[in-house]
């Protein structure tokens, strides 16, 4: 009994779907990343803020201008 040959064009198409399905969980990812290193900047950018007043409090405190 012969095996019918391949379908290659099934095969494709196959191979096509997964490889769109793992472009679309890639883009996923970056797309989380990006926002992380949005917050993280905020996060950084609020932190700078207030470690400034602190600086500005203490050097206060020490009687310097």
């Amino acid at each position: 009994m012969d095996t019918p040959a391949p379908d290659w064009l099934t095969s494709l198409v196959i191979l096509l779907e997964y490889q769109q399905s793992r472009l679309a969980a890639v883009r996923d990812r970056i797309e989380r990343v990006a926002m992380q290193q949005t917050e993280i900047q905020y996060r950084l950018l609020w932190l700078d803020e207030h470690l400034n007043r602190l600086q500005q409090t203490l050097t206060r405190g020490y009687g310097r201008p």
